[in-house]
């Protein structure tokens, strides 16, 4: 288990607007289920959550987590 940034973009209806949202995630196989809350500038929020699958490099040194695919659900 560990915390993270989540890290991307959404469309406000005139620009793209960067979002950065702390969340915890653990793994389970090869997914990991990510929870967090997402706020927009009119004050509207969603809780939801966040399925990945993800693969890991592992080198001598370090392992690098590498995400293939997401999908966000809304609650």
């Amino acid at each position: 288990d560990g915390a993270s940034p989540l890290l991307f973009d959404y469309w406000d209806g005139a620009e793209w607007q960067p979002v950065v949202i702390p969340f915890s995630y653990s793994y389970e196989g090869q997914w990991a289920t990510v929870q967090g809350r997402i706020s927009d500038p009119a004050a509207l929020s969603a809780d939801f959550k966040v399925r990945l699958s993800y693969r890991d490099d592992v080198y001598p040194d370090q392992v690098e987590h590498h995400v293939d695919n997401f999908e966000i659900i809304c609650e």
